[in-house]
């Protein structure tokens, strides 16, 4: 927590935990050797405990540097894909490249199915065979998917070892049985994954006017938290809100928006890349500006920062007012 600049004067949040601990935590397996963790968390010296942290803390920006170089390569072939069928053909997709790190490949995966709304399997290549790790989306049994295509080849197994369940896989066959992979898996997805099933889906849980959220109901919140798989984080609508000022764009991938709150400050209400959708240009599709009135769906925040730190929204999806 030291190393990762979270307070040590409270418990840290299940966000806290999510995108500043654990990946800290999941690098040294990722990129070197998981039994550092261990030894981080049975070690009784101070000094020692900070040392492992700062490895772990180093590893997990070299997993960063690593995701983000092999990020480029993917949306190229993703945008190769787009540019050849104007669209992403309803299959699962399987992209592979000999320099992708095995430690990141999962969760390249899982950013593929983010932007495609498409199951994906991501693969590297080491002396002759081929590694490979799987997300999907509702609706598409990944490993039912892997068994099938294995099991139909009677005459030569597709791969030397596969597992996992639904949603993740991981799985390991020769390099020079991928396009077997691709083409079998092709055949089995055209059954299963339908237009409606592929259509991007956001559940929301209630309509919540926009004054209604202040530090009160932030801490009522809290009380339902820690949010996950089986307590997901409540998603809120807020209708017909206006911006005090036009968007700021940050690092050319992110958004930031200033909303009227009467009988309050401003709001901020953040968009973030990770998400499928790009924020710029959805900014620019609107015509942002300050006095644009869109309604939003959203996750409420607490910034814990202490010197802008507060109430904010994180971005789920936004439209023109009267559109969502």
């Amino acid at each position: 927590m030291q190393v990762a600049q979270i307070p040590l004067d409270r418990a840290p949040t299940a966000t806290e935990i999510g995108f500043r601990l654990a990946p800290r935590i999941n690098a040294a397996g990722r990129m070197d050797i998981a039994s550092d963790v261990v030894e981080l968390f049975l070690t009784r010296d101070p000094a020692r405990a900070t040392a492992l942290a700062e490895k772990l803390d180093r590893l997990n920006n070299d997993r960063r540097a690593t995701e983000a170089e092999a990020l480029d390569a993917i949306e190229a072939q993703l945008a190769a894909i787009q540019a050849a069928t104007g669209d992403f053909p309803a299959e699962c997709l399987v992209l592979d490249d000999p320099a992708w790190h095995r430690g990141v490949i999962g969760i390249l995966a899982s950013r593929v199915v983010e932007r495609t709304s498409r199951p994906a399997l991501v693969l590297t290549h080491e002396d002759g065979h081929a590694h490979g790790s799987g997300r999907s989306i509702e609706g598409f049994h990944l490993l039912d998917a892997l068994t099938a295509v294995h099991d139909g080849e009677s005459s030569s197994p597709l791969f030397t070892r596969f597992g996992g369940h639904a949603h993740a896989v991981g799985f390991s066959l020769p390099s020079d049985s991928v396009d077997r992979l691709r083409d079998h898996l092709r055949g089995y997805a055209a059954a299963f994954l339908t237009a409606p099933l592929l259509a991007p889906r956001l559940e929301c849980d209630i309509e919540l006017p926009i004054a209604a959220i202040t530090e009160e109901f932030c801490e009522w919140l809290n009380r339902c938290a820690p949010f996950g798989n089986a307590n997901p984080e409540p998603i809120f609508i807020c209708r017909n809100l206006t911006l005090t000022e036009a968007p700021r764009i940050i690092k050319e991938k992110h958004i930031c928006l200033q909303l009227e709150r009467p009988g309050g400050p401003p709001i901020s209400a953040l968009g973030w890349s990770r998400a499928a959708a790009d924020w710029p240009a959805r900014s620019d599709a609107l015509s942002l500006a300050a006095g644009s009135r869109i309604d939003l769906a959203c996750k409420v925040r607490r910034n814990a920062h202490p010197q802008f730190g507060g109430v904010e929204l994180e971005i789920c999806d936004l439209q023109a007012a009267g559109s969502l």
